[in-house]
């Protein structure tokens, strides 16, 4: 295989420590541990005789003493190995595993992610109730202003296949802040657009920056949650991009009906929410993407690699292969590429320099946390039915490579790649496009998958369902017999939002409920157990609720009866869509972003279709025929989920999906 399409294999190589520690003062290190037996210094510390430096200043103390957050400082990544842009400005400390940060601390965390993730669906439906007056002021029909609806919510699902990959590879609290900087700009571009090829162009902008926390967010969870606490944060998280679109109309209705705000106040209210988002996460979300230390594996390695080097040497037989097939170099270089001299002696020790060398070059390459990571995790339950575990029952078995051999290889690609990027400008552009614009696509493999394909499936659909429902609701409330304004068509979204809200608190604890039962009765966890009464009842209401809410609306009843449908819908819509977003994310091990992202492309290119299409079809068929057909299409889609509960444990013992993880790493 080329170093070419080694280099992509690089994503599961997770960030080490940065290169020689720099030289800082010799400081107590100040004990704020709960349990003084720990060892206070790291082997760094240990080595130099210097304590690093872990508190950012006095924050870190303040915070402690005004709240009941207590820090471990041992934990604490130091000051100068902190990852991320602008990571010097983080208040709060940025931890070896973020999952034993104080749980308040991650609370807040969730709090930050969902409230930048609720930016990019509000800006859908801000301009709902603004329509008339964005037509008027900027000399357009209802048809084209849809169109900057539209094209938002597809960028709204294709760009997140590029920012999860890259978050992968880069880290989260980056990608953060490069796509909030930028969406700040657009949107702003937005409020001032003259006319409304102007205001496409910079929804497509803002959409496709806007996007990013809606694939990296559920990594950022996974980040910070093991899998029997998931349900609940990601119920907590998925508040922001649902929230969105429902509270956005409201939103909407109160500024535009300030005639001195009109649809351009919408935007710069955009603009506002965003540069607080921003702010929130420069000033107070470290990295979030876990690492491991490198070092210490790569040293062992290649002493592995230099005695095998001399004994093969003593033998004649240096052409040879070792055990693990790991190619031994000529004599005249060392075993990881390296001219040397020939007198050099191929001691027991190993360079630190070359340590050093190659821990950068993995570092510099990914930050991603390496399948090496994945299998060491404390959740030992998840081992036991792993979709990388392959059990054929009609072939002969296959064991999964080792730690040693899948970091061997590694650490060879790690040079190659060194290579290839030492040669023309023209091969180095063919690496990175291969990397950073071909590879994201590569994550369609997915769905060869079967549960992956069928969460989708199920999930996308009923997500659209949603946009029939609130394109409907603005459509039908402000004509007659309803004729409400832009501020009282707002305000007939508040019963769904606040079935959300609910939804959203009551159904991630009862999944993880559901979960830790089924790890007490079998004592292993099947990511399927999530699917218990609450998600086949809520896939019985959706149906039901969508046949109220439109037959409601066609025989224009009195205008409460329909929002008792709206009301049902959002509590079943929260809890399915929140249970097969972690299902997701669990599925696939180290790629939660991935499988989110690709849900939220297929999900969003249906939602711009039925934004396009729902006006239209209510003018041809009336809105109670559109709802029917939408409560069929979710009734009969809702076997798939008894499929996936069936045949999902099945599925996982005996499909091959480390195979689809070589095709995206490759």
């Amino acid at each position: 295989m080329s170093s070419l399409n080694d280099s992509d294999s690089l994503t599961s190589v997770t960030s080490s420590a940065l290169a020689e520690e720099e030289d800082l003062p010799q400081l107590p290190v100040i004990s704020h541990l709960s349990h003084p037996s720990v060892d206070q210094f790291s082997p760094e510390e240990h080595s130099t005789g210097k304590p690093l430096l872990r508190r950012s200043s006095t924050a870190i103390s303040i915070i402690e003493k005004v709240t009941t957050i207590k820090f471990d400082d041992s934990k604490i990544v130091p000051k100068n190995e902190r990852r991320g842009l602008f990571h010097q400005l983080t208040v709060l400390p940025e931890y070896v595993n973020p999952r034993e940060l104080p749980g308040k601390l991650r609370h807040f965390f969730v709090f930050i992610i969902a409230f930048v993730a609720m930016v990019g669906p509000m800006g859908t439906s801000i301009l709902f109730p603004a329509t008339d007056n964005a037509v008027a002021d900027l000399h357009t029909t209802v048809s084209i202003f849809n169109v900057a609806v539209g094209v938002y919510l597809i960028t709204l699902g294709v760009i997140p296949m590029w920012w999860s990959n890259f978050s992968e590879r880069h880290g989260r609290r980056s990608i953060y802040i490069i796509s909030f900087t930028l969406n700040v700009c657009f949107t702003i571009g937005c409020a001032l657009s003259k006319d409304v090829n102007d205001l496409i162009a910079f929804r497509v902008l803002s959409g496709g920056c806007a996007a990013s926390v809606q694939a990296v967010g559920a990594g950022t969870i996974s980040d910070l949650y093991p899998v029997t606490e998931r349900g609940t944060a990601m119920g907590i998280f998925y508040l922001g991009p649902l929230a969105g679109p429902l509270l956005a109309p409201i939103i909407g209705g109160a500024i535009t009906s300030n005639k001195s705000f009109g649809w351009r106040g919408t935007q710069w209210f955009l603009v506002i929410l965003s540069f607080c988002g921003l702010l929130l996460i420069t000033f107070f979300l470290p990295e979030t993407l876990r690492r491991q230390d490198n070092k210490e594996a790569i040293r062992k390695l290649l002493r592995e690699r230099r005695k095998t080097g001399k004994k093969d040497i003593e033998t004649g037989s240096s052409n040879d292969t070792s055990e693990t097939n790991e190619k031994v170099p000529p004599s005249g270089t060392t075993p990881t590429g390296i001219t040397s001299s020939p007198n050099e002696s191929l001691s027991d020790d190993v360079d630190e320099e070359e340590v050093n060398r190659l821990d950068r070059i993995v570092s510099r390459l990914s930050m991603q946390p390496s399948i090496i990571e994945e299998e060491d995790e404390e959740e030992t339950p998840i081992d036991l039915i792993s979709p990388l575990n392959r059990v054929r029952t009609n072939s002969s078995y296959t064991p999964k490579k080792s730690k040693e051999q899948r970091l061997a290889e590694q650490v060879t690609r790690a040079e190659e790649v060194e290579k290839q990027t030492q040669r023309s400008s023209w091969q180095r552009f063919k690496l990175y496009f291969k990397i950073y614009g071909w590879g994201p696509l590569k994550s369609f493999v997915f769905l060869r998958y079967p549960p992956i394909t069928l969460a989708i499936a199920y999930s996308a659909p009923c997500f659209a369902a949603l946009y029939v429902v609130n394109m409907s609701l603005t459509y039908c409330y402000s004509r007659p017999p309803y004729n409400f304004g832009p501020l009282l068509v707002g305000l007939v979204y508040i019963p769904n939002s606040v079935a959300y809200f609910i939804a959203s608190v009551w159904g991630g604890k009862f999944t993880d409920y559901l979960l830790k039962k089924k790890i007490e009765k079998y004592g292993v966890v099947a990511p399927e157990a999530r699917f218990g009464i609450n998600v086949f009842a809520s896939a019985a209401v959706i149906p039901a609720s969508l046949l109220i809410t439109g037959w409601c609306l066609d025989k224009k009843e009195q205008w409460v009866t329909p929002l008792i449908g709206t009301a049902l819908f959002g509590f079943a819509q929260m809890i399915v869509i929140g249970v097969t977003i972690t299902y997701l994310a669990d599925c696939l091990p180290g790629r939660g972003a991935t499988g989110v992202a690709l849900n939220n492309f297929i999900r969003q290119l249906m939602a711009a279709g039925v934004s396009f299409a729902t006006a239209p079809l209510i003018n041809a068929i009336g809105a109670g025929p559109l709802f029917s057909i939408c409560a069929g299409i979710t009734a009969v889609l809702s076997v798939l989920l008894l499929v996936i509960v069936k045949r999902g444990d099945y599925w996982r013992e005996t499909y091959d999906l480390e195979r689809l993880y070589d095709i995206v790493d490759d």
